[in-house]
């Protein structure tokens, strides 16, 4: 290359040069530039409560009392929340534990229980005071069986001034159960009128005092009075009859008799007397729950005597 060229080259290459400083020391930041751009690099300083609430008070134009107010009024409204959440939760688990006891009460006490074979078969409770208590036992519905085994038991021999209570148990392959009154009366074919069946509340008693001579005796339960009394008046004209096998009523003249009032030891009797003015058959009630059916006044003085001391 010829060495004009390269001179001029020279030149040019030198005044580009000149021309990159030129440009690179206007666009150099200051030092005031620099710092600035080192405060916005930095981090923001942390708020604190004092400067929250200055802030605050300058936007708002509030005091520091009407602050402190307003927070007492809050913290009291929500501790007054609290304290309503809390008594209805308490007020629920009241009613729950209330209604648990309830639940739990019926279920112990209310609800019906399936009888055991110990409940179901347990001795009802004689009516009478007894010194003692036998059962008949029946392996089929036979009236003949029954009339036969109470016979036995009402002749069986028993100590001076005792009386004997009898149970009748029912005992066949799908029935095991003590008589009723409805059902004891339906075995034995006897039909008392409406109102003594519906008078009954099922409960009797069978039994013998002994004094003299074994008497048979039957009290009855009874859910009405005044049904009794009146359906006692009606099953008068045939009682002797009907009570024949449960009594041992024996054979005597009563044609043409009828029930008498009487009066024996200050409670009310109505006695039927045979044709030598010897009692047959009385009925008194014990009180408005018993009937007492018998044929001796000095069993139905002592079965009186056995209540008014029970």
């Amino acid at each position: 290359m010829p060495e004009q060229e390269q001179n001029q080259l020279k030149e040019e290459t030198d005044m580009k040069e000149k021309a990159a400083t030129e440009t690179s020391e206007v666009n150099a930041p200051t030092a005031e530039d620099q710092a600035a751009a080192f405060n916005k690099s930095r981090i923001p300083a942390l708020h604190t409560l004092r400067g929250d609430v200055t802030e605050y008070i300058k936007e708002r134009d509030i005091s520091l009392a009407e602050i402190a107010a307003q927070a007492a009024r809050q913290r009291y409204s929500n501790e007054e929340s609290g304290r309503s959440k809390r008594f209805f939760v308490l007020a629920a688990l009241f009613v729950l534990f209330i209604a648990g006891l309830g639940l739990g009460g019926w279920y112990v006490f209310l609800r019906e229980k399936p009888a055991s074979k110990e409940t179901a078969f347990q001795i009802p409770k004689p009516i009478i005071v007894s010194e003692k208590q036998e059962i008949i036992t029946l392996k089929s519905e036979n009236r003949s069986e029954l009339v036969s085994s109470m016979q036995r038991k009402l002749d069986s021999p028993i100590a001076l001034n005792t009386i004997l209570d009898i149970q009748v148990l029912l005992e066949i392959p799908d029935k095991k159960e003590f008589f009723k009154a409805g059902s004891f009366f339906n075995i034995l074919e006897i039909i008392p009128p409406a109102n003594i069946t519906q008078a009954l509340e099922g409960s009797f008693g069978l039994g013998v005092y002994y004094l003299k001579k074994n008497v048979p005796f039957l009290v009855l339960k009874i859910r009405s009075f005044e049904l009794a009394a009146t359906g006692m008046f009606e099953w008068e004209k045939r009682l002797n009859s009907d009570l024949v096998p449960v009594l041992l009523i024996k054979n005597k003249a009563v044609i043409g008799k009828k029930f008498q009032d009487g009066v024996l030891k200050n409670h009310d009797i109505r006695i039927l007397y045979d044709a030598s003015d010897n009692p047959v058959i009385a009925y008194t009630f014990i009180n408005a729950e018993h009937l007492l059916i018998t044929t001796d006044f000095d069993t139905i003085e002592e079965i009186f005597r056995r209540f008014a001391a029970s």
